[in-house]
């Protein structure tokens, strides 16, 4: 009762505010600096945003939030809600709570990036080698430069089995470590697509490291959050006890702890922190205060009360978009994304790291930051809440569409399935994308849907192949190929390649499906014989063992595979820290020894059709066990499963 009593007020007071704007115009004079835009009321904003908040925290069972928001070169909000941490009960305080936020810490790795610029000590078009050279970073596809990095176009797979956190001090990895043993793989040359990399956003740290002569979170320290005054932020991490160079216990006791819900209850993440080799991609923790004066810092041209980090043209580059996938959708600018919100241009990121989730949205043409987070894994209702203060306080500088049945006809053309290119390629990690492909379809009323897992959105076109969300405003955008249909799905900060069947996981289920009938089907014939010695040769009674005991073995298989995926959606996998597990280890072995196998059956099938000692049925059921394992071979190569070469 008291969120929709808050929900109530929050729609009287706009209501109410809306008329003193329209029939004497002195709310608003009397705050505006630019006459320009609405300056957002305090009060107003607070009723309306807690309405808002408590219903999603309610509803998604997130323990805690923090928002900070700034416009006209100020302060306007800052307010925490709900529980920093459950046990003993620790309140959110937007000026003392510490948050997770994930990959917001790129913008201010590039930040710093750019100060380095700014004092000539660093080349955004130099090969990245002159200042990181490391005989683990391919040559392949050519030299690559710090605008790849930026951009996220450098031509890396995805990866993080094995080291992507630590569970203690001994398998913390250094920036060194981690570009000597696990530098990815380059799949594509630089500036052909952006497709986001963590690694690269690391490898952009290293350097940092290698030209300023400092440690990366001194670095960060002594040039971005003391000059700002952001006491309560830091991009070290706390190892579970109290050690030199990681995080200050006195801001690591004030730090929120994330959850998730489970049992009727919330429970800790608690297993892991992240490596000192992942702090520039992720690691900072900040106050909503704190992460306050970044955006006004931002805002106003990179300084803040005569503290400057950045030049005003710096700020300004940074702010202007520099690559995309589409011209008709968002793109990179220098770390931030660009995108739009119901026409208004946007410079923002978003971060989700260890059950936190948070995002960092400047409107420059409102002079607006917003500033969200959250501490709880079903918290992606965050993403909306910049989107929804403009729709609430702003009018629209764009009309909304309006399906069209007419565009149904278009089906063949979009319709089909798209993997997206944020993946493994060479390594083991290509098998998290199993089941992750997109689905296009089109309704008879006009809508193009997009579905991934249990997720669906709906889409109208706006012409040329670009689409916008008919309920966010977002837009994607599609590449044609020469017959006609298109070929590459562009959302966000990826791209979808479009796939076939004989490359989609549905296949690979089928594949694996089959196999593990047919292996039990086998074993079954072989009780069902026991005791009886029926007519056939050598050669036909050690062809029938050969695939016996191959079945044997894809059983193992398929045991110790439907044990490690059970094991890959718990919270906290152990295989993000160590890979191969000893099950990891066991997969892989008893997938090799089967596809040995299976080529040795695969000649054994001559002697069988040749002698033909069996009946036309056994015979016939022996071959497809033995080309139903050939198949399965061929799909579990494709998926990286196979041998020991995949695991780094």
């Amino acid at each position: 009762m008291k969120i929709w009593l808050s929900v109530l007020f929050g729609i009287i007071l706009y209501v109410s505010a809306l008329g003193q704007v329209v029939d004497t115009g002195t709310k608003v004079t009397k705050v505006l600096k630019n006459p320009g835009y609405l300056q957002l009321d305090p009060d107003l904003l607070e009723a309306f945003l807690d309405g808002m908040i408590k219903a999603a925290m309610e509803e998604r069972h997130l323990p805690g939030m923090s928002v900070s928001i700034v416009q006209n070169g100020k302060l306007i909000l800052a307010k925490g809600y709900g529980l920093a941490r459950t046990n003993p009960p620790q309140q959110v305080v937007a000026d003392k709570t510490l948050f997770r936020i994930g990959s917001v810490s790129k913008v201010f790795t590039f930040s710093a990036v750019m100060q380095l610029v700014e004092q000539g000590l660093l080349d955004l078009n130099a090969d990245i080698k002159t200042y990181v050279n490391s005989s683990r970073i391919e040559d392949k596809f050519g030299p690559f430069t710090m605008v790849d990095l930026m951009t996220h176009s450098a031509g890396f797979e995805d990866a993080y089995l094995g080291f992507f956190y630590a569970n203690d001090m001994k398998n913390d990895l250094t920036p060194t470590d981690y570009l000597n043993r696990y530098a990815h793989h380059r799949v594509r040359s630089p500036g052909e697509q952006i497709v986001y990399s963590n690694f690269g956003v690391n490898l952009a740290g290293k350097v940092i490291e290698s030209v300023s002569g400092e440690n990366f979170a001194d670095y960060m320290d002594a040039h971005i959050f003391q000059p700002l005054g952001m006491i309560r932020s830091s991009f070290r991490d706390y190892p579970k006890q109290a050690a030199d160079g990681y995080l200050n216990p006195e801001l690591e006791k004030d730090r929120a702890i994330a959850y998730r819900w489970a049992g009727g209850k919330f429970v800790p993440y608690n297993k892991f922190f992240m490596s000192r080799a992942q702090y520039p991609a992720g690691s900072m923790s900040a106050t909503a205060t704190d992460m306050a004066v970044f955006m006004l810092a931002h805002l106003n041209g990179g300084a803040i009360d005569g503290k400057r980090i950045l030049a005003v043209k710096t700020v300004k580059q940074m702010h202007t978009r520099l690559r995309g996938n589409s011209d008709s959708i968002q793109g990179n600018a220098h770390g931030f994304w660009t995108g739009q919100i119901r026409g208004y241009r946007t410079v923002e990121h978003s971060g989700s790291v260890l059950g936190f989730l948070s995002n960092m949205v400047l409107i420059p043409e409102l002079e607006l930051g917003i500033f969200v987070s959250t501490n709880g894994d079903a918290g992606y209702a965050i993403s909306s809440m910049a989107r929804r203060i403009i729709e609430n306080f702003y009018a629209p500088l764009t009309s909304p569409l309006q399906p069209d049945p007419a565009f149904s006809a278009k089906s063949k053309v979009y319709s089909g399935q798209y993997l997206g290119n944020r993946r493994g390629y060479k390594i083991i990690d290509k098998m998290a994308s199993l089941g992750a492909e997109i689905t296009v379809s089109i309704t008879s009323d006009g809508y193009l849907i997009t579905t991934s897992g249990n997720f669906s959105e709906r889409w109208l076109p706006m012409g040329n192949h670009v689409f916008e969300n008919a309920d966010n405003g977002s837009r994607i955008a599609f590449k044609v190929g020469k017959s006609g249909v298109t070929t590459r799905l562009v959302y966000g900060s990826d791209v979808a390649d479009r796939i076939s069947f004989l490359s989609s996981s549905q296949f690979f289920y089928i594949a694996t499906g089959s196999t593990l009938v047919l292996a039990f089907g086998c074993l079954f014939g072989f009780w069902l014989r026991r005791g009886k010695h029926p007519v056939q040769s050598g050669v036909e009674k050690l062809a029938s063992l050969g695939v016996g005991i191959n079945s044997l073995v894809w059983l193992l298989f398929f045991a110790a595979y439907a044990a490690f995926f059970s094991n890959a959606f718990v919270p906290e996998p152990e295989f993000f820290v160590n890979y191969p597990t000893p099950l990891a280890w066991f997969m892989h072995l008893s997938a090799t020894v089967a596809a040995i196998l299976v080529v040795v059956n695969t000649f054994g099938l001559f002697p069988v059709w040749l002698v033909g000692s069996w009946s036309l049925w056994r015979r016939l059921r022996h071959t497809l066990i033995v080309v139903a394992g050939l198949a399965l071979v061929l799909v579990l190569n494709e998926w990286n499963v196979l041998g020991f070469r995949y695991l780094g």
